[in-house]
């Protein structure tokens, strides 16, 4: 059986130290990292949506204190002259 864990968005904290409410929605132009204990996670393990992070174990564990960072990178191009 696949070991599931459900992170809620209102357990992390933005890069200013504020609680967060909802985890930006991935678009064609974004995208997500997952490091659990500074170590980058492949994407088939864990899925997002606006309220929760759901890690897919399976036989693994991460125990209570292990660091989970959620990184989302959001592209934006911008057309300048020069």
């Amino acid at each position: 059986m696949d070991g599931i864990a459900i992170l809620p968005a209102h357990r992390f904290t933005d890069d200013a130290g504020a609680a967060v409410t909802h985890f930006p929605e991935e678009t064609s132009n974004s995208y997500n990292h997952l490091f659990i204990n500074g170590m980058l996670q492949e994407g088939q393990l864990f899925s997002v949506d606006s309220q929760t992070l759901t890690l897919h174990l399976g036989n693994d564990t991460v125990w209570a204190g292990t660091p989970v960072i959620l990184e989302h990178v959001a592209l934006k191009l911008e057309v300048g002259s020069l």
